[in-house]
């Protein structure tokens, strides 16, 4: 067993906590082979965080990269450039199959949907890993749709690997079976 403690400050909403702590229990568990993993959490009021003499403030939590995930990847489907952009950080780049990276969103419904009237994907599993200061997020499913010439698909499968930086989109990579 391992006992980890955490000094955070005041105003962490309960799911940050919860979110911090599982964070904490996997990586022990990456280090140590232990079953159980005990976190106890303390909060400190704001006035007692202080680093060479002066008061500081904590930065506030970033947003869960599986929630981003999910809701950037349910708004790519729809025609908001805009609302797809938020989610995005400076220096942004998608990565097609066959394609070479672009930071150009404006076709990115026509290229994902290459030689179909419709594509319909389906989120089965997201797998989220630290990598330093960045996450690196493995969205996975499968998709159906219609190709031009009518002939109704199903069960392709897609791989989407979604690099974070402060809690936005650095880099989209999208692998699928479609043009197989």
């Amino acid at each position: 067993m391992a006992v980890v403690e955490l000094h955070m400050p005041e105003g962490l909403t309960d799911d940050d906590r919860v979110r911090m702590g599982e964070a904490v229990t996997r990586a022990v568990q990456l280090i140590l082979p232990v079953s159980s993993v005990t976190v106890m959490s303390h909060d400190y009021a704001a006035s007692g965080f202080m680093r060479d003499g002066v008061l500081r403030q904590s930065p506030p939590a970033l947003p869960d990269p599986e929630a981003l995930v999910r809701s950037y990847l349910d708004v790519l489907v729809r025609d908001d450039l805009d609302l797809v952009r938020s989610y995005l950080a400076e220096g942004f780049t998608l990565r097609l199959p066959g394609r070479t990276a672009t930071t150009d969103l404006a076709h990115y419904q026509k290229a994902v949907t290459r030689g179909c009237r419709h594509v319909k994907r389906k989120v089965t599993a997201i797998d989220v890993v630290p990598a330093g200061a960045e996450v690196v997020v493995y969205a996975t499913g499968t998709m159906e749709g219609v190709r031009e010439d009518g002939t109704p698909f199903a069960g392709y499968a897609w791989v989407d690997r979604l690099l974070l930086k402060g809690g936005r989109i650095l880099r989209h990579e999208i692998w699928d079976d479609l043009g197989a």
